[in-house]
């Protein structure tokens, strides 16, 4: 990979796609669901071998409403919290 050919000390790190209530403009959610968790999988197989870092999310789930907001697609200050402590 070119990037770590040119920053050889570069840690890359992949935050898993959120799971959602709500794919907007999505004509079959559960496919774009299972879409979003084939490209995390994916993502964690090619990057895990090259060092880098994959930071998952269990605790943000789609049967916890009070993580997202109103919209049930962005999320809440709860759901924030627990985004950002998974980063951290």
């Amino acid at each position: 990979m070119l990037i770590l050919a040119i920053f050889p000390a570069v840690n890359i790190v992949w935050s898993d796609v959120l799971q959602r209530r709500v794919w907007r403009g999505a004509m079959n959610p559960t496919r774009v669901d299972k879409t979003s968790k084939y490209v995390n999988r994916e993502v964690a197989k090619f990057l895990l071998p090259l060092g880098g870092t994959v930071i998952s999310h269990p605790g943000i789930f789609y049967g916890a409403p009070e993580l997202l907001q109103e919209d049930e697609v962005h999320l809440s200050d709860s759901g924030a919290a627990i985004f950002l402590a998974d980063i951290k």
